[in-house]
This record gives structure tokens, sequence and C-alpha cells, in this order.
């Protein structure tokens, strides 16, 4: 299990984005914003972003959740509106997952609103 923050405020686009704060990692490889998959099994994957760039609807960030360079889940922040995603895919080891940064405004708030949290559930 392992969850990482994003503490810059940085404008889309980035990928991978680099995860700078860690909250916790209990047996996850991780590395230069890509988590390594070494335990075949499912996963319960969870992203969020955070803005208010903008303030109107027009200003938004997201990010792509990367499966072996697929896109496989996207989550959408509009100005102070927040929107989680999550969900539980089948990894293989050796499978690479990432985060890209899309949009065209800016992320917010820091760490605890912008992040990642992957935990193996079998």
């Amino acid at each position: 299990m392992a969850r990482y923050g994003y503490s810059t405020a940085s404008e889309a686009p980035v990928s991978p984005v680099l995860f700078n704060h860690r909250f916790l990692n209990l047996g996850m490889r991780y590395n230069n914003g890509i988590f390594i998959i070494e335990d075949p099994g499912y996963y319960r994957i969870e992203i969020k972003s955070y803005t208010y760039d903008g303030k109107t609807d027009s200003k938004y960030v997201g990010f792509n959740l990367m499966i072996n360079s697929s896109r496989k889940l996207t989550q959408y922040s509009r100005w102070a509106a927040a929107a989680p995603a999550s969900a539980v895919f089948y990894l293989n080891a050796f499978d690479t997952v990432y985060v890209a940064m899309i949009g065209n405004g800016k992320l917010a708030k820091g760490a605890g609103f912008n992040d990642i949290q992957i935990e193996k559930i079998n």
C-alpha cells in the first residue's frame, strides 16, 4: 500500500507526475513518478486533483491513470470542485503505473488534495 501527494502548484500538462510527498509506503516500489508492481494481484487505485484557478469552469486540471502507458482512468477538477476517481485493476508483475496531469489550469492546496493511493486487495 502506498499514498503519495503532489505539493507543487504545477500547470498541466505534466507526465509522469513526480509525487513529492510520501504519506506512506508499505512495500511498494516507487521511483521518479512510476510504481512498478512486484506482486501480481488486484489493486485499488485512487487519484484526485484540486484546482481553483480561474474561478470559472473554463479552467480545469485532471489526472490520467496510466497502466503500461495506456490510459485506464481519468479524473477532473474544476474550480473548487475536486472529484476523486478510483477503480480496481488486476496488475501483473512488472506492470508500471503512473499519473499524467491534464488540463489548462493549475493544481492547488498541496499534497493532501492532489494524490494517488494504491493498495493490494487480495
